[in-house]
């Protein structure tokens, strides 16, 4: 499953080799190494220079190049990051200039210019960046880079003007393994079997210690948990099959087991799972790697947790995935690594999930991407590596804009609905929201909230809202929500119920009226009954 087959796809992946096996060496050192910066926004940058974008749209997918080929060691690459606030990119690798200008291994994209940012330094030694994130709460920007002579991880924070070094959280070498919370500006390391938070410029434990060393972290900003790959204890390197469980910790009580990667053939020097993500819309959680299968089911290299089951998208890469990446307004999915083919489709290094598919039109002419994250602004990514996509387009740093393309999303709908108000004890009212065909793979959400109408919130029914999430395959889902009964006569009342926010599907009839029927008469109703049925003379 796992062996490329030799084909001109393959030829072009294996004539960037020597490029990508030093990107593949940086990502390993990265591992043993990282040191952590924070950058303010008021960082003076170098001159900027300003260049053409070349753009092409190919069903549904515009790439927009900000930076050409044949800029020095752009193919090493690195760390990339996105800033939605500012539309800003950040690249950060083992290159000395972008576009002409002397950057040192870390550069800032914004209003069609490359500028220097400012890596920072160590005793006259410059950090080779491995990791970036905006951490919008604090207006800076974190680093993680690698210390070259050192072979050691370290922190550093940008603050009044000056880089501070702190010390690690524990004895044992941390920072190998990093996640941000980029809404609090946490950051998360792990040292060893132990996961640590910095928060207000401090340490503390993060959850209970894990089963063995991590082996990787993510943050999934959605369930606002921590994600841990840690292999299983007792697994000997050479001996199958190999696996990693994948533990979930939120930072109280125990961890908790999302699902365990297992791989049954020899992967060389890479780990089972190489990359973890989540999605920001539905939550879902996607992992890379090398690997056959996750909790027994049948994945290659890319797998999928949605609604609390594991799913392989298609049949997965024929090769590693190293990187996977979700955009920032949810719904696609970009990995690369070393693989010719996703989903029995000629896609060497680089593809792209959307609308429940592989999208072939993400297919590179030749070349490879060593780095991936969201676009700042839109739906889609921002790439990096040495690549041709046409004829006429090939760059070293592109914008991939993602549109809806067909087959269409699935259209939810919802329908309206009366319930009787009944007495003080109140009763639920379960609401289902419907898909015209089944969820697309991948699974999907849509957030749905309670408005007032003549029925109002906290008299008639209890205020509510959320996110309903489907499974592939799913076509429904419930929403409950609390009526309020009395005893008191009322004329019929209603209020809304609001569907919004769809990822991987469309919201088709976006709003369902309740109408809550009164079911107590007045006195004088039931005195004309009581007489009508000779009870009252």
């Amino acid at each position: 499953v796992h062996a490329p087959k030799v084909t001109p796809d393959l030829v072009a992946v294996l004539a960037s080799s020597a490029a990508f096996f030093r990107f593949r060496a940086m990502k390993v050192h990265g591992r043993f190494a990282l040191l952590f910066c924070m950058l303010c926004f008021c960082i003076a940058p170098a001159t900027p220079v300003r260049g053409t974008n070349p753009t092409a749209t190919t069903e549904g997918l515009t790439w927009r190049i900000i930076a050409a080929r044949g800029v020095q060691n752009a193919s090493d690459t690195t760390a990339l990051e996105a800033d939605p606030a500012t539309g800003a990119v950040l690249m950060g690798g083992d290159f000395p200039n972008v576009q002409g200008v002397a950057v040192d291994g870390l550069a800032r994209y914004a209003n069609g210019a490359w500028s220097r940012v400012g890596n920072p330094t160590y005793a006259g030694q410059s950090s080779i960046p491995r990791a970036i994130a905006v951490l919008p709460t604090t207006g800076s920007l974190a680093h993680v880079g690698f210390l070259q002579t050192e072979f050691v991880y370290a922190l550093s924070i940008w603050r009044d003007g000056t880089w501070r070094r702190v010390a690690t959280p524990a004895a044992a070498r941390c920072y190998a393994n990093t996640a941000f919370d980029r809404s609090t500006g946490s950051i998360y390391v792990a040292c060893d079997r132990q996961v640590y938070v910095y928060r207000n410029d401090a340490w503390s434990p993060f959850g209970p210690a894990l089963a063995g060393p991590v082996d990787l972290l993510s943050f999934d900003a959605a369930n606002q948990r921590v994600i841990a790959a840690v292999p299983r204890s007792g697994t000997s390197p050479t001996a199958f099959p190999r696996r990693v469980d994948l533990f979930a910790l939120s930072g109280s009580g125990p961890s908790t087991l999302l699902g365990t990667a297992s791989t049954f053939v020899s992967q060389g020097t890479g780990q089972i799972v190489e990359s973890i993500d989540s999605d920001p819309g539905t939550g879902n959680l996607a992992i890379g790697g090398f690997f056959s299968e996750v909790s027994g089911v049948a994945a290659n290299n890319v797998a999928v947790l949605s609604g609390g089951r594991w799913q392989g998208l298609s049949s997965g890469a024929n090769g590693a995935v190293y990187e996977v990446t979700w955009s920032r307004q949810g719904g696609a999915l970009a990995i690369s690594g070393f693989f010719t083919e996703i989903g029995g489709l000629p896609l060497p290094g680089f593809g792209i999930w959307a609308s429940g598919r592989w999208r072939p039109e993400s297919r590179l002419s030749s070349g490879w991407v060593g780095a991936v994250a969201p676009s700042p602004l839109g739906n889609g990514f921002t790439v990096a590596g040495d690549f041709v996509i046409s004829a006429s387009l090939s760059g070293s740093v592109a914008l991939v804009d993602v549109a809806d393309g067909s087959p269409t999303a699935p259209v939810a709908s919802i329908d309206d609905t009366s319930i009787v108000e009944g007495t003080s004890a109140g009763a639920d009212l379960v609401l289902r929201v419907t898909l015209d065909r089944p969820a697309p793979e991948g699974g999907a959400s849509i957030r749905w909230a309670t408005q007032d109408g003549s029925a109002k919130s906290g008299e008639d029914f209890v205020a509510a809202s959320g996110l309903l999430r489907l499974a592939s395959g799913a076509t429904s889902t419930d929403a409950t929500v609390r009526i309020l009964g009395d005893t008191v006569p009322e004329d019929e009342e209603s209020f809304v119920i609001q569907l919004s926010d769809g990822q991987g599907v469309t919201v088709g009839r976006a709003a369902g009226r309740v109408t809550i029927t009164d079911d107590d008469r007045p006195l004088s109703e039931l005195s004309l009954i009581h007489i009508s049925q000779g009870i009252v003379r």
